[in-house]
């Protein structure tokens, strides 16, 4: 299903998250099992009500993405729509998630207030859990990230982080909230499981960490130039406690986007304005210590993902439209391998998630600022030397003029 027509030329601006979920194979003929490689990607579609949706591609194994049938499938909400890309709507970390099982999606509706519950059909398309979607307790819902189910009496525990920053809602307070998850899919508030902050602060993500998750980081953005990481234990009920917190390692520089190693206890941090990432380690209890800064080639380092053998870093500038590769085989010490720009320029690079085979790099892009440009989603040949990537052909997301998709979550099912 084609909802809106082809546009001319695009540039891209600055939004982005990154999820990968892996997945629980039970068939009992492995000698013909086959798996599906699906690209989910959200049309966050702000200028007509109702109609944001979630695009599905599958990979051929080539890195040739096909639109399966069906795609793009309603939310039953609608995402934020800011014409003039006001940089602080498309500071967006983790909008779409699917769950460790490959089993549910979930997708925030930003001008709504809600988060869409899917289920994830054989090939990968959507079907509604509940409509109308799930309550976020806030406005903007713009980050999710889950717990572990096994710390919360069989519940998953999705915590939502709301910015309240969408220019088409009236002022509030930006807000963490946690719903459990039960074993169909569907969500409810936890009672006392709210998080307040300031009128005027905002959340840039939360996320959780691989090795720790009962623990729950979030970036708190403080005025203009003053931001800090917060660290959150989530106990047995879903409530949430926090552990400590950090400010920028830069006086006046903020912080955006995170990403963690898989194997050891590191957090890489953008410093945007700066050009730098900020390289943390945290203890069992959620601590952060900072390690050192390393400089980014590019302008404005705001997302990040780590491949699973814990060895490669890739950054997304949003400003300029470029991808960096760091080594990170010594985890607190990523060396800058290569930086590449995007085709189709002028662009700015936006979410960043590596298949989960480990074969491509995926990156998202949106229009600029007043900018008559169309949304895309570029794909990478992930290769062992130089240059480490390689673009192939980039896919044109199909959305009415000025609309900013966010959000990638990848799936092996």
């Amino acid at each position: 299903m084609n909802i809106f027509g082809n546009r001319r030329g695009y540039t891209l601006g600055a939004a982005v998250s990154v999820v990968l979920a892996g997945v629980v194979f039970g068939l009992s003929c492995p000698a013909f099992a086959q798996s599906t490689n699906l690209v989910y990607v959200e049309s966050n579609i702000g200028s007509v009500p109702d109609m944001n949706s979630v695009f599905v591609f599958s990979n051929d194994g080539a890195g040739n993405l096909t639109q399966i049938s069906g795609s793009p499938f309603l939310t039953s909400g609608t995402g934020w729509y800011d014409p003039d890309l006001d940089t602080s709507s498309v500071d967006t970390d983790n909008p779409v998630i699917i769950d460790p099982t490959g089993t549910y999606l979930y997708a925030v509706n930003a001008n709504s207030d809600t988060v869409s519950e899917f289920t994830i059909g054989a090939g990968g398309p959507l079907t509604l859990i509940t409509n109308p979607p799930f309550a976020s307790g806030g406005k903007e819902p713009d980050s999710l990230s889950l717990s572990a189910k096994a710390l919360n009496n069989g519940y998953s525990v999705l915590s939502i982080a709301n910015k309240d920053q969408d220019p088409n809602q009236d002022g509030g307070t930006p807000s963490i909230r946690t719903a459990h998850i039960n074993g169909a899919g569907t969500m409810t508030q936890v009672a006392g499981g709210k998080i307040g902050f300031d009128s005027g602060d905002y959340l840039g993500s939360v996320n959780t960490t691989p090795l720790a998750p009962h623990l729950m980081f979030a970036i708190q953005l403080l005025g203009a130039d003053v931001s800090q990481i917060l660290s959150y234990k989530i106990v047995s009920v879903g409530k949430m406690q926090q552990v400590s917190f950090t400010g920028s390692p830069m006086p006046g520089e903020q912080m955006l986007g995170m990403a963690f190693h898989p194997t050891q206890h590191v957090m890489y941090v953008g410093i945007p304005s700066a050009n730098e990432i900020a390289v943390y380690t945290y203890n069992p209890q959620g601590v952060l210590t900072l390690v050192t800064t390393v400089p980014n080639m590019g302008q404005e380092p705001c997302w990040f993902a780590e491949n699973s053998a814990g060895t490669r870093l890739y950054s997304v500038e949003s400003k300029g439209g470029t991808v960096s590769v760091y080594d990170t085989t010594t985890a607190t010490a990523p060396a800058q391998l290569a930086h590449l720009t995007l085709s189709n320029q002028p662009q700015s690079a936006t979410e960043v998630a590596i298949d989960p085979t480990g074969n491509f790099l995926y990156v998202l892009g949106v229009p600029t600022a007043n900018e008559m440009g169309s949304p895309y989603l570029h794909v990478f040949s992930i290769t062992a030397g130089t240059p480490y990537l390689a673009e192939l052909n980039p896919v044109l997301l199909n959305v009415p003029p000025l609309e900013h998709p966010q959000g990638l979550a990848i799936l092996l099912k």
